[in-house]
């Protein structure tokens, strides 16, 4: 198990310890994180799962590939950090990261 905070729009933190090997959308849904809507399940094509990771952890997840750029292109939010939940996959290298679920969800 890996802890990592989520951060929801209100400011409420929730620390959970999520299971390697999910994704941090998973990660979210099972513990009941506001703001994660995920209506596409996890295929990167809906941007209802976005989050800001926190600037110490971004260089610790792999970048964007190009259909999550393509639908982060899109969204509403401050681009800085912007990734797709669904797309970033939990292991013991995340401990303690910490992410802002984002404000808008498309």
């Amino acid at each position: 198990m890996t802890k990592i905070t989520f951060v929801a729009t209100d400011g409420t933190r929730f620390a959970v310890d999520a299971e390697d090997g999910l994704s941090l959308m998973q990660a979210a849904l099972h513990h009941d994180v506001p703001g994660i809507v995920a209506e596409c399940g996890g295929c990167a094509a809906c941007g209802t799962c976005q989050v800001h990771i926190d600037s110490a952890w971004i260089g610790r997840v792999p970048p964007a590939e190009p259909l999550e750029a393509s639908v982060l292109a899109e969204s509403e939010n401050d681009h800085t950090n912007l990734r797709l939940s669904c797309q970033i996959v939990i292991d013991a290298t995340l401990e303690g990261m910490v992410v802002e679920v984002a404000a808008a969800q498309r």
